[in-house]
């Protein structure tokens, strides 16, 4: 089951996925990480711990986001996932790519 909790903290949105990101879920990951621009959000935090597995889908959705951020000049940074999503990300060869950051208090 995939579920994305979003919690702010001050002036940063924490956006928290869980489960399986794939073809089916990877549009919710990337409508949260939108809403998150549009509250105001001056850096979005997408937080990775929490996913079992991650396809081409869901690394898509993360580099067209982290553009999007970047274009929109809001902060953006990731925290590194499970094994099995990091071996994702370096197999894509987006690893190097991504804001990596630590997680949030």
């Amino acid at each position: 089951m995939f579920d994305v909790q979003v919690k702010r903290v001050a002036d940063s949105v924490v956006v928290a996925p869980a489960g399986e990101l794939d073809l089916a879920t990877a549009h919710a990951l990337g409508a949260k990480l939108a809403e998150a621009a549009q509250d105001g959000a001056t850096r979005v935090v997408l937080d990775l711990r929490r996913l079992t597995f991650m396809d081409s889908s869901g690394i898509s959705v993360i580099i067209k986001m982290q553009r999007f951020f970047r274009v929109e000049g809001i902060g953006f940074g990731v925290v590194r996932g499970e094994e099995t999503v990091q071996r994702a990300l370096a197999l894509a060869h987006v690893e190097p790519l991504l804001p990596w950051t630590a997680p949030p208090a």
